[in-house]
């Protein structure tokens, strides 16, 4: 309280204590401080009457004093503190999800009613210093004595008479809320502390059944270690006692997980759920090629309608068209080409192949982002007579009449691609170079075809390059001969 208020509620003491005797007539220099502090006063109320107007909790005590007994609580919902609810069990890994849950939204709840009693309470102190402001207001009203100041210190009266039971109300409400959050908080805690021993207890006990399902696995890992290093001449028994270990696997799995938490049948798709670690080791090929099937779903290297090629680590090499890719395999219309020409001699075959390839095998796509041509060669070889020059003309006459189309097709679909990779500037026009091989000049003919048409291509090339060539005089085509000499010696013995 300030220096002047005590000077003022001592005067208003003496004043009541002398009451009897007739006042004295002020002076000016008096009334002129009184006033002083009569606006003081005022300005002071002003202030805390405008920090209070946006606060929710004044609005729900001013609406109680201005309607009474109509509301039955001044601040309802707001100190409304609820009950702590169902506290869950703990018996499995899957109950700590629930328990943390718990922990974390009871601590939330903590929070949200310690800072409404925290402004519930500022509210309240503050409307007491009003009250205390207004009281000392009515002293210092009284002491100025005028008619003005005496309607005025009637109206003020009238107020905080109105707003006796008010404060009464309010001070009982707030010392209910700060019971009930202090009684929500000692409950959360004590549940909150039990949780967290369950939790820990099931967290120790999963890191046991954890290192064990690993043990378990790890000597069925090193048995077929042992099988297929002491049955390669055997492969069918090797498989056998391979399926041997993992159904011994999985049933042990299975039986852990059945012994650790099978107290109730609600538990079995726990169990269930642990037992799927031990079904994914021993279908981890099955598994692979649902995860090969989200790779080549959401990483778009390969789709339905691309031309590729797989080589394996075998050495097979299959080339076609992509006609479908589900969960588990990829499926592929063996195309007739050069692999089909040179190696398998045979082609128009459907070919399945597991997702998990694309994590283990090399797929050399034809037609990736609408890139659909590639490049091919035709080679010849010229005597070392002949006119190089020449030749390389003629190839290069040849090549761009058939594949024109194709280089504008290549250079739009590069220009495309750029806004993806990093491509730089390509040349997409037919190239030709020369080589000096032992049995003369090798004539190499490169340039972009289609990935569908690569073979026509080709062969409409080769027949036209080789008829260019076989017309010109400058230019003789070189082909391995064999040369036969019989010495007169040999002639004259026989």
């Amino acid at each position: 309280m300030s220096f002047w208020l005590r000077i003022f509620l001592a005067f208003l003491i003496f004043v009541s204590l002398a009451e009897a005797k007739p006042k004295k007539p002020q002076s000016a220099e008096e009334t002129a401080i009184i006033e002083q502090n009569i606006s003081s006063i005022k300005s002071k109320i002003s202030n805390i009457d405008e920090s209070l107007s946006k606060n929710i909790w004044y609005k729900r005590y001013s609406d109680f004093t201005a309607f009474g007994d109509y509301k039955k609580s001044i601040f309802g919902e707001l100190i409304k503190v609820e009950d702590v609810g169902r506290v869950p069990k703990v018996e499995s890994p899957f109950g700590v999800f629930s328990a943390l849950s718990f922990i974390k939204e009871s601590s939330v709840k903590k929070d949200i009613y310690e800072t409404r009693l925290s402004e519930l309470d500022k509210m309240s102190n503050t409307v007491k210093d009003r009250n205390t402001l207004n009281t000392t207001l009515v002293g210092l009203l009284e002491l100025k004595g005028d008619s003005e100041s005496l309607k005025e210190l009637e109206k003020i009266q009238a107020k905080l008479d109105d707003e006796g039971d008010s404060l009464r109300r309010l001070r009982l409400e707030k010392t209910e809320f700060a019971k009930s959050v202090e009684a929500f908080n000692a409950k959360t805690s004590e549940e909150s502390q039990k949780l967290q021993m369950d939790i820990k207890y099931q967290m120790m006990k999963l890191l046991n059944i954890v290192l064990l399902l690993l043990a378990i696995i790890g000597l069925s890992i090193f048995a077929k270690v042992m099988i297929k290093k002491y049955s390669l001449s055997n492969h069918e028994r090797a498989y056998l006692l391979a399926k041997t270990v993992n159904i011994v696997t999985i049933v042990l799995v299975v039986l852990i997980l059945l012994f650790s938490y099978i107290n109730d049948v609600g538990y079995l798709v726990t169990i269930l759920g642990f037992a799927s670690a031990g079904i994914a080791i021993a279908m981890k090929d099955w598994f692979m090629s649902l995860l090969g099937w989200v790779a080549i779903v959401l990483g778009g290297a390969v789709k339905v309608g691309d031309r590729v090629k797989i080589s394996s680590k075998e050495g097979v090499e299959v080339l076609g068209d992509i006609i479908d890719i589900s969960l588990l395999t990829i499926t592929m219309y063996e195309e007739v080409s050069l692999i089909s020409y040179q190696k398998n001699k045979r082609a128009g075959r459907i070919i399945f192949v597991p997702n998990n390839y694309i994590f283990t095998h090399i797929f050399l796509n034809y037609s990736h982002s609408g890139l659909t041509t590639v490049w091919d060669s035709v080679d010849l070889m010229v005597t070392f007579d002949s006119d190089i020059d020449e030749a390389i003309r003629i190839a290069m006459d040849v090549s761009t009449k058939h594949s024109k189309t194709f280089s504008k097709l290549t250079d739009r679909s590069v220009r495309r691609m750029r806004t993806k990779y990093s491509i730089g500037d390509i040349s997409t026009e037919p190239r030709v170079f020369s080589f000096i091989e032992n049995n003369g000049v090798a004539i190499s003919v490169w340039y972009p075809t289609h990935s569908f048409s690569i073979l026509k291509t080709k062969s409409l090339i080769s027949k036209e390059l080789l008829g260019a060539f076989m017309a010109s005089a400058s230019v003789k085509i070189a082909f391995p001969t064999t040369s036969v000499v019989i010495k007169e010696d040999f002639k004259k013995n026989d």
